[in-house]
């Protein structure tokens, strides 16, 4: 399925609400039609989120042996959510 203008600009807009203590994540398109990002530090430490022009943003992730995932609605900023996994994640 071919990535669609609302998911192309979504991902845009994600890119622009991320904190700048992460790095860079991985960007890459997934057969669905979603585009996802991947911060991987190694096996135990890896947090992925997804996009799909519907405004809601879903996320799977491992910081050591907690799993966390879900999905939440967002306008104008990150889910609270995200902004703690992604906390948790660099934390480390």
């Amino acid at each position: 399925m071919p990535i669609t203008e609302n998911t192309y600009n979504e991902a845009r807009e994600l890119i622009t609400l991320l904190p700048t203590l992460c790095p860079p994540p991985n960007v890459a398109p997934d057969p669905s039609g979603h585009v996802s990002f991947e911060w991987y530090k190694n096996p135990r430490q890896v947090l992925v989120i997804s996009v799909n022009g519907t405004k809601v943003m879903t996320y799977a992730g491992l910081v050591g042996s907690e799993k966390m995932s879900g999905a939440d609605p967002y306008d104008k900023s990150l889910p609270k959510s995200i902004v703690d996994s992604l906390a948790q994640l660099y934390s480390q």
